[in-house]
């Protein structure tokens, strides 16, 4: 009996062992990143309150507050552009006429 516990104890010391040194014994050497724990990993821009080092500045917008989406990404909903210089003989965005360019418009065709 002493020889089987004998026999049959020593093949599962030598696997386990085996595994041990493999790196088969449970240990992660690659964690998947875990988003809300403030520290940014693979694949996150951004983590919690921790941004970094990025701006709505830094990501092309003129001013607002960048933030960080529950996903860990960007969200620039906050970021502003500045308002379309007014008087630049340019109809940027939001502007319907700009000094002397009336946009093709008329004071008749404006009903005047």
């Amino acid at each position: 009996m002493r020889d089987r516990l004998k026999s049959g104890l020593l093949p599962v010391l030598l696997l386990s062992g085996a595994l041990l040194a493999l790196g088969c014994g449970g240990g992660d050497d690659d964690p998947e990143a875990v988003c809300g724990n403030g520290v940014i990993e693979a694949g996150e821009q951004c983590d919690g309150a921790d941004l970094n080092e990025q701006t709505c500045v830094t990501k092309g917008f003129d001013a607002g507050t960048l933030s960080c989406t529950a996903t860990c990404q960007f969200d620039t909903s906050g970021c502003t552009d500045a308002p379309a210089d007014c008087g630049n003989g340019v109809i940027d965005a939001g502007e319907q006429c700009d000094g002397a360019n009336l946009n093709e418009q008329t004071c008749e065709s404006q009903g005047f």
